[in-house]
């Protein structure tokens, strides 16, 4: 069941305290995606996507999707702290909260080569008002991992057998969100893979095959870790039809 967020002019699937499931742009709406080559620290990033959409006449709230990237990975004990010690505050402070939720995807990757110093805002996305009535409307999938309930898949495991289990287990739970949502594969304009080991084993049978139309637009490999110490593989999805990158 999707929650509305009307300031925002989106609907959401909840999720944790910090992060919903999955958003997407209201009836009339459109998603913009933003990418910065150049991260800013999670408080520094928040301030400047309020002002910037300030700019773009949209309020604060239109923000829909946050993606981090960290120096490591976290133990659970660490992530929660970052969660309840800067993350969760932040949207307090930009009037983000819905009863006290986070109603915005994330993604929060361990960066594995040049990490940065601190966890940062690598990109974002925002709705706006569509030019014209899209034939789907927009939409962003959180990252979701190889965690089954409270249980990693496979813990421990890094073989290409292993690794495909915790994909197709990953695939299989974007599948419910896209299901929630009544949208499908193909209308997706991204799709993300986060992990460090060897993906091409099941590229085509567990990701391509399974896409449809969305496959032609690729599969983007990010060498990253999952957030949390023992996960070992995350991905995404969005249809994000506006893509803007500040340098």
């Amino acid at each position: 069941m999707l929650t509305p967020n009307a300031r925002g002019n989106y609907h959401f699937l909840r999720g944790g305290a910090a992060f919903s499931g999955a958003v997407i742009a209201d009836e009339g709406y459109a998603l913009t995606h933003v990418t910065f080559l150049k991260p800013l620290a999670v408080l520094e990033g928040f301030e400047f996507i309020a002002q910037y959409l300030q700019f773009q006449n949209r309020p604060t709230q239109a923000v829909c999707a946050i993606e981090l990237r960290s120096p490591r990975q976290l133990t659970m004990k660490d992530f929660a702290e970052f969660n309840n010690g800067t993350y969760l505050p932040a949207l307090q402070k930009h009037d983000l909260l819905i009863d006290g939720a986070g109603p915005m995807t994330r993604s929060n990757l361990a960066v594995e080569i040049n990490p940065p110093a601190t966890q940062v805002i690598y990109a974002f996305s925002y709705t706006a008002p569509a030019a014209e009535k899209p034939a789907v409307r927009d939409f962003v999938l959180s990252g979701a991992a190889d965690m089954k309930g409270s249980e990693i898949v496979r813990a421990g495991e890094t073989s290409d057998e292993a690794m495909r289990e915790k994909a197709m287990y990953v695939m299989d739970e974007l599948q419910e969100r896209l299901d929630v949502l009544n949208v499908k594969w193909d209308d997706c304009s991204a799709f993300n893979v986060y992990t460090v080991y060897n993906i091409f084993p099941f590229l085509r049978e567990v990701f391509l095959e399974r896409m449809g139309r969305a496959q032609m637009e690729g599969v983007r490999w990010f060498f990253t870790r999952a957030p949390i110490v023992g996960l070992e593989f995350e991905a995404d999805a969005r249809r994000t039809l506006h893509e803007i990158v500040i340098p």
